[in-house]
C-alpha cells in the first residue's frame, strides 16, 4: 500500500518499518516519474542480487508503453525502490538478465519490437553503464518480432551467450558473448520454408527455453525447447556452433487442431525426480468461461536414455475457470524447486504444489485486491525480496507486473 507521506508500507504498518538507512522513494530521480504504466514485464531471482551489490533480490521492468527500462532495488523485506532508468527505441517484448561480459555484474538482455537486441551492461551498483550494444536480429525490411530470450551456454565455455525466438520471421537468434550472431530458420515438424506450403507458417515460434534434455555433455544446459504457433514443440541440440533437431512432440490437443487453443508459455524444472530437465507447457483453451475452459498445464518429462523420443507426456493440470492464461513460471513456493505459477490477464493466480516429484495439487487461487483496480496482468516473476525481519518467511515472493502496478505478493506458505 502507500503511506500518507507517499511512501510504501507494508499492510497497516506505517511507513517506519523501513530502516533509517533505507532511501525513500525520490519522484524526483532523473528520467524517472510516479507515471509509469502499461503493461510491463518483470525479471528477478537471485541472480538479479549483484545489481545492487548487497545480498537482496531487485527486480527489473520493461515498460511497454513506456519504452523503458527501471531497475528497483530490493531492501531484503519485500520493498523496492526505483533507482535506475534507461529509455528504449521501440517496445521491450522479452527480457531476461545475465553476465553477458563476464564481469560478475548482471547485465539486462531486452528484445524490441523493432527487431532489435539492447543488451544493457551493469555497474553493479544498480545502474546500467551508458555502454550498450545493440544488435539487429534479421538484416531485412521484415522486423524479426522477437517474442522471447533465454540464456544459454553454446560453446560449453562456461560464459552467457543469448538465444532468441523471432515470430516475424520465423528464425531463432544465437548470439555469443562476443556479439557473433548467427541465425536458422524454423520447419514445422521438418516441414521447411517452401514457396506455396502453408504448413510453414506454423513454425513461427512463440516460446523457448533452455535446459539439459540429451545426455550427451553432463549437466550442461545447452539444448533448447521451441514452442511454434502450430502447437508442437520442438527440441534442438547444440553441435558445435550448429543446432540440431532433435525431436518434434505435440502439446496435447493443440496440434490436432482444437479450435482456438494455443501455446502460451513454457518453463523448464525438476518435475519427475530425474536429474534431467522436465518442461511444463502453458495452453490456453478455447472457452475461459467455463468451470473448467480447457486451459491446462502439460507436464512433459525427460527420457535422455531414449535416443528417440528425448520428452513424453506425464501428466496434464487443469486450469480452473478465469481469463485467459498468459504466464507460467516455476519456483520454490513451499520447500520445492518445482511449484507452478498460472497467471491470467484478469489478475487471478493459480498455484501448483508439488507434493513428490510428478505429483501436483492445486492449493491457491488469488486475485489482487480491489484497491489495485481494473488493471491487467502482464507478467510474473518470483525470487526471495524477503529475507531479514518480521516478514521474512520460507519460500519466494512473488513480483506481479500488470497494467498499473508492480506488485509483490510475500510468501507465508500460501500466497496473500
Amino acid at each position: 500500500g502507500i503511506c500518507e507521506c507517499g511512501e510504501f508500507k507494508y499492510n497497516d504498518n506505517p511507513c517506519a518499518v523501513l530502516d533509517d538507512d533505507d532511501i525513500p522513494f525520490n519522484p524526483d530521480l532523473p528520467g524517472f516519474t510516479r507515471s509509469l504504466s502499461g503493461d510491463v514485464l518483470v525479471e528477478t531471482g537471485e541472480v538479479v542480487r549483484d545489481f545492487s551489490g548487497a545480498e537482496n533480490i531487485d527486480v527489473v521492468a520493461a515498460y511497454v508503453n513506456e519504452m523503458s527500462l527501471v531497475v528497483y532495488q530490493g531492501n531484503g523485506k519485500g520493498m523496492l525502490r526505483p533507482v535506475n532508468f534507461v529509455g528504449l527505441e521501440s517496445e521491450p517484448t522479452a527480457i531476461t538478465l545475465c553476465d553477458f561480459d563476464d564481469d560478475s555484474y548482471m547485465d539486462a538482455a531486452v528484445t524490441l519490437r523493432n527487431g532489435k537486441l539492447f543488451i544493457c551492461h551493469s555497474t553493479g551498483e544498480g545502474y546500467f553503464s551508458d555502454n550498450i550494444d545493440t544488435l539487429l536480429l534479421h538484416e531485412s525490411e521484415i522486423s524479426a518480432d522477437p517474442v522471447d530470450i533465454a540464456v544459454i551456454d553454446i560453446d560449453d565455455d562456461d560464459k552467457d551467450d543469448l538465444i532468441v525466438a523471432n515470430n516475424g520471421t520465423q528464425t531463432i537468434s544465437i548470439i555469443k558473448h562476443s556479439l557473433e550472431q548467427s541465425s536458422f530458420q524454423m520447419t514445422y515438424a521438418g516441414i521447411e520454408r517452401k514457396e506455396g506450403n502453408e504448413e510453414y507458417e506454423k513454425a513461427a515460434p512463440v516460446a523457448l527455453v533452455v535446459g539439459n534434455f540429451v545426455d550427451d555433455t553432463g549437466a550442461i544446459e545447452d539444448d533448447f525447447l521451441v514452442a511454434t504457433e502450430g502447437g508442437t514443440v520442438e527440441l534442438f541440440m547444440m553441435s558445435g556452433d550448429v543446432a540440431v533437431i532433435a525431436g518434434y512432440y505435440g502439446a496435447a490437443n493443440v496440434v490436432e487442431d482444437v479450435v482456438n487453443e494455443r501455446i502460451v508459455d513454457m518453463v523448464t524444472g525438476h518435475f519427475t525426480g530425474t536429474l534431467f530437465s522436465d518442461v511444463a507447457i502453458l495452453v490456453a483453451g478455447a472457452d475461459p468461461d467455463l468451470y473448467l475452459s480447457g486451459s491446462y498445464v502439460h507436464i512433459m518429462r525427460s527420457t535422455p536414455d531414449d535416443a528417440t523420443n528425448y520428452l513424453s507426456s506425464a501428466q496434464e493440470l487443469e486450469v480452473t475457470a478465469g481469463s485467459t492464461p498468459v504466464v507460467l513460471i516455476t519456483g520454490e513456493f513451499a520447500n520445492s524447486d518445482g511449484d507452478l505459477i498460472v497467471g491470467d490477464e484478469n489478475c487471478r493466480i493459480e498455484l501448483f504444489l508439488q507434493d513428490s516429484p510428478g505429483m501436483f495439487r492445486n492449493v491457491l487461487i488469488e486475485t489482487l485486491p480491489s484497491q489495485f483496480g481494473l488493471v491487467k496482468l502482464t507478467d510474473l516473476a518470483s525470487g526471495f525480496l524477503s529475507t531479514s525481519g518480521p516478514m521474512s518467511v520460507a519460500g519466494e515472493d512473488l513480483v506481479i507486473g500488470t497494467s498499473l502496478y508492480i506488485v509483490v505478493l510475500e510468501n507465508d506458505m500460501t500466497l496473500r
